[in-house]
């Protein structure tokens, strides 16, 4: 009986000094949580909970512990504490089923969102603007459902080599030809500049080699703030990059292949910039459209998509929104012209998105933009889909996603379009002009004539570049 008496003493003891460490992880995770300092929190609280910690709002804070990782592998692992929290506990804060239906959708479980934005929806009587959320956390929800039943017939690549990483890739910009490719990068902060931030954007870029990809070497580009990959020229001489500053929210750069580098950095000219954000372009084949992103004024919403003309000239022309067939009260983003110069495809989290940025295209007919069409399943999904790029022949496209499965918080993706998904028939020439006698290159006009009519379809300025190449 004694040694009972002590066995249970001692039980008792070491079950008091397992609940008081427990309570300390707890208690550490709180304060943690309290400054948002998500990562550092997350381990106590998932240890704390393992070890038998019940408590509502705990299993809550972990949900959104998981909610701010970066990875949507790792943020669906918030489900769990969430649906505990919201069985279990009362009196949590109200956006619990909003976050848990967030991370269904992120997670494709259709049916469970839809039931749980519109339990947020009821609960949310008085508050008129949770309300709206709900509503628009539906729709999208329909949007998916709709768009998932009848999936496109696109199959997905991750993008192969030493492109992705376990950290993020995206926005990848490549040239008709499909002979360069250039992406921002997300990368460990050493320390060089900016020593608050734990990641910067660097751009890098790859060129194919006979079909295969070399390693992606950094475009050094001077700036203490962030930068980042905006588009390129047809022909991959020229990259458009953005760049941020202190009193500059960002603005549309120039850099120009120079040998085996890049040259400095110009602002783009014209009245291209603003004292608003510009983050992305796509400029046609001849040089004189830029289609471009902005948050300026007179626009629809957030970002909206905007082109400018080159004059007469040689200046640039007024800016001009594409309007409400494109543009909405939301954001459009990463404006892509092909090169048949009236095809566009653009980032929304408008319009009948699924979930998160979708891809749209729109064509121009008549001198006006088509309804914008859903890339549709599975190019778009339930995460964020960005960055489409389609090459000059219509048969491989780009694009980037933070959808599940990949390496890091975004990757890059390309597709193989099937024969009947090919936007256009277009022709594209290459080639290089050499002096005979010398054997240098030389300047000189290329001219495409239609032969029947003797009409102008294309011409060709080289100057200094020894590769030209001609779309029609």
């Amino acid at each position: 009986m004694r040694k009972l008496f002590v066995f249970l003493f001692l039980v008792t003891i070491l079950s008091s000094v397992a609940l008081c460490q427990d309570g300390k992880k707890l208690a550490e995770a709180q304060k943690l949580f309290a400054i948002k300092s998500y990562d550092k929190a997350l381990p106590l609280y998932v240890e704390a909970i393992q070890s038998g910690v019940k408590d509502p709002l705990a299993n809550y804070q972990t949900g959104v512990c998981y909610l701010k990782q970066q990875n949507i592998d790792d943020q669906v692992k918030g489900i769990p504490y969430f649906e505990t929290a919201l069985a279990n506990g009362k009196g949590l804060p109200a956006n619990l089923r909003h976050d848990l239906g967030q991370l269904y959708l992120k997670n494709e479980q259709l049916d469970k969102a839809l039931q749980t934005f519109t339990a947020y929806k009821d609960a949310s009587k008085a508050d008129p603007k949770a309300r709206a959320i709900a509503d628009k956390a539906i729709e999208i929800c329909h949007n998916a459902i709709a768009l998932m039943s009848v999936p496109r017939n696109f199959t997905v690549h991750s993008f192969s080599g030493s492109v992705n990483t376990k950290y993020t890739e995206y926005n990848p910009t490549v040239s008709a030809d499909e002979s360069v490719i250039a992406f921002t990068a997300l990368r460990p902060n050493t320390g060089r500049t900016r020593s608050a931030d734990k990641f910067i954007e660097e751009v890098y870029v790859s060129y194919n080699k006979s079909g295969s990809w070399s390693e992606p070497a950094l475009v050094p580009i001077s700036s203490e703030y962030n930068v980042g990959t905006a588009g390129i020229s047809p022909d991959g001489q020229k990259m458009m990059i953005f760049i941020g500053g202190a009193a500059d929210p960002g603005s549309l750069y120039q850099i120009t292949k120079d040998g085996d580098g890049w040259s400095k950095p110009s602002l783009l000219a014209g009245s291209i910039n603003s004292n608003s954000m510009e983050t992305t372009c796509s400029i046609t084949p001849d040089g004189k459209t830029i289609y471009f992103a902005s948050d300026r004024n007179g626009g629809k919403g957030g970002l909206d998509i905007w082109k400018t003309e080159l004059k007469a000239d040689g200046k640039w022309g007024t800016p001009v929104n594409l309007g409400p067939e494109v543009n909405t009260a939301a954001n459009e983003d990463a404006p892509f012209i092909h090169p048949d110069q009236r095809t566009l495809f653009f980032t929304s989290d408008g319009h009948n998105t699924m979930g998160g940025n979708d891809i749209f295209k729109s064509i121009l007919v008549n001198g006006k933009w088509t309804k914008p069409e859903n890339m549709g399943y599975p190019v778009n999904t339930t995460a964020n889909d960005n960055y489409f790029t389609l090459l000059a022949d219509g048969k491989r496209a780009y694009f980037s996603s933070d959808r599940k499965g990949g390496q890091g918080a975004q990757d890059i993706y390309y597709i193989d379009m099937p024969e009947n998904a090919s936007t256009v028939p277009l022709t594209m020439i290459k080639g290089k002009i050499f002096n005979g006698e010398t054997g240098k290159p030389m300047p000189t006009k290329m001219y495409v004539i239609e032969k029947d009519l003797y009409e102008l379809v294309e011409q060709c300025l080289v100057i200094r570049h020894r590769l030209y190449r001609l779309f029609f």
